[in-house]
């Protein structure tokens, strides 16, 4: 009676052991299983926001190849991973895994397949730009001008250079408003423009165009300087010759009007000029009615022997 007791005894606890081993090897498994979704707990103090830093981050994670001898999980999960080479010391390689963000900052799953990415490079292409050269050489052109008066004669010529091709010297001459910028053509020499916006007459006694020195103090000190004008580079026409004695009465500086004479760095007050230190010149008072594009700015060989400091030039629209 004892014995079948004991016996039962024993049964029962054999069954609990055999229980116990299954439901460990059960807790076991579970446990080594990797979870499909990890997850960050960051509400701790640490100010740590991954919604907000990571919510819009778009890119690729990639892992080195994983040597194939360390991925097969326990035998009896079912699941063998080993490459089927035949050769322990050949195992082959895996290959790279890519994975991209889900939907969840912090939620990776991979890809099946790597991506490649292609760049484009751009080649520019280079544009020719031209460049307008002007060329300075010492030669007088006889004034044309018809006007109320009859300037003195100038010095006689100079013996003509031959041409050589060269850059604008004078490149701070500009055709707008003054800018304090300027270049000095020295005594007996000129320089010639083509502007853009030609001169034109407006059938009235206003300013055509505007002849802006260097700015000295209050006004300028206006230099001796001849300037012409002309349709086709050929022809001139002078229009103002500041150094001749004559009065000039389709400017602003007639010296009928502002009295005194036509010295070398004469002091003009910027209360007489334009902008403080611009000559205006009206050609329709010299009976000129074309459109002029051509301008010659040339400085005698008179007075101080300093030439002409020419600021800008500016056509009257």
């Amino acid at each position: 009676m004892h014995r079948k007791r004991d016996l039962r005894e024993w049964g029962l606890l054999a069954a609990v052991l055999l229980l116990g081993m299954v439901f460990m090897l059960i807790a076991g498994q579970v446990a080594l299983r990797l979870q499909s979704l990890w997850q960050v707990n960051a509400d701790m103090g640490s100010n740590i926001d991954p919604d907000s830093q990571y919510a819009n981050v778009h890119g690729t994670l990639e892992f080195e190849p994983i040597q194939a001898g360390i991925l097969t999980p326990a035998a009896w999960s079912g699941n063998y991973l080993t490459p089927q080479t035949g050769n322990d010391q050949q195992a082959a390689v895996v290959p790279l895994s890519v994975l991209g963000p889900t939907s969840t900052p912090f939620g990776w799953v991979a890809s099946p397949t790597p991506t490649a990415t292609a760049t484009a490079t751009v080649t520019p292409t280079a544009t020719a730009t031209a460049t307008a050269t002007v060329t300075n050489t010492r030669i007088y052109i006889p004034p044309t001008r018809t006007s109320t008066h009859t300037p003195n004669p100038p010095p006689a010529n100079p013996p003509i250079p031959t041409p050589v091709p060269t850059i604008n010297p004078y490149p701070n001459i500009n055709f707008g408003p003054p800018d304090r910028f300027y270049n000095t053509i020295p005594d007996g020499a000129y320089a010639t423009f083509y502007l853009g916006t030609p001169i034109t007459s407006h059938g009235n006694d206003d300013a055509d165009f505007v002849y802006y020195e260097l700015a000295a103090g209050i006004g300028i000190l206006l230099d001796h300087v001849v300037i012409y004008i002309s349709t086709n580079g050929t022809d001139w026409h002078t229009v103002f010759y500041w150094g001749d004695g004559a009065p000039d009465t389709n400017s602003n500086v007639d010296i009928t009007v502002i009295g005194g004479g036509e010295n070398d760095n004469r002091d003009i007050s910027a209360g007489l000029l334009i902008n403080n230190t611009g000559v205006w010149i009206d050609i329709h008072d010299l009976g000129l009615t074309d459109s002029y594009r051509y301008i010659r700015i040339y400085a005698p060989p008179s007075g101080a022997p300093d030439g002409c400091d020419v600021d800008a030039i500016e056509v009257v629209p």
